[in-house]
């Protein structure tokens, strides 16, 4: 959490491009992570640790992960999509420059959502951990481009004021599928991994082929 006060203040404050400041700080923290843990795993976690990464609901066949995942899914889709907040997200995503004009507290909700991201990223390391029984700092680093990559197929645009919550949901779901039925068909995961980045290109591409195609017929 303070990792994303940091940077939504040097965002906001020190007028930071957001781009920059975030590979800058995460090549900060993950320098940090090898710093502290140097080539060491950290294993042998508690009970109540290990139980929310690999624990069901009362010994039945619902994961805490997937609980927890849901829980978060319907708090932060009805922020998005039902609150004031949700919609200053989205204005500012689309024209900062104007909700600064219109009088919308700019700074305070990019601070708060960085803040948020930092939280529910140090959750999600947290979870990652409990299910693999082991910390490591370059646990997760293969993940990446993966999940910029169910972002886009999301909906979610880069620059902003796009997307929606369930549309990331069916993302997660369409990259759980494809990646467990390669790995059923025997696929290498080298090969996985060529075909999710390939994706990310297709994904980021086709926005802008609609918007050319668009602008060419309108031109017309």
């Amino acid at each position: 959490m303070l990792g994303g006060l940091f940077n939504g203040f040097a965002i906001t404050r020190l007028k930071l491009h957001s781009i920059i400041i975030t590979l800058g700080t995460y090549s900060l923290y993950r320098g940090i992570a090898y710093v502290i843990l140097g080539d060491k795993a950290v294993t042998g976690f508690s009970k109540e640790f290990m139980y929310m990464g690999q624990g069901y609901i009362a010994n039945s066949l619902v994961p805490v992960e997937l609980v927890i995942f849901i829980v978060l899914a319907v708090i932060f889709g009805i922020i998005l999509h039902k609150t004031k907040f949700g919609r200053y997200m989205y204005s500012i995503g689309n024209n900062e420059l104007a909700c600064r004009y219109s009088g919308v507290p700019v700074d305070s909700v990019i601070i708060s959502l960085y803040t948020t991201s930092g939280f529910i990223s140090a959750l999600a390391g947290m979870l990652f951990v409990s299910r693999t029984s082991v910390c490591r700092p370059n646990l997760g680093e293969a993940l990446l481009f993966e999940v910029v990559t169910i972002v886009l197929l999301g909906g979610v645009s880069i620059y902003g004021g796009e997307g929606t919550i369930i549309g990331v949901v069916l993302s997660i779901l369409l990259i759980g599928l494809i990646r467990y039925g390669m790995l059923l068909l025997n696929v290498s995961a080298p090969l996985i991994s060529v075909f999710i980045g390939f994706l990310l290109i297709i994904v980021i591409l086709i926005p802008k082929v609609v918007k050319y195609i668009t602008r060419e017929q309108k031109g017309r």
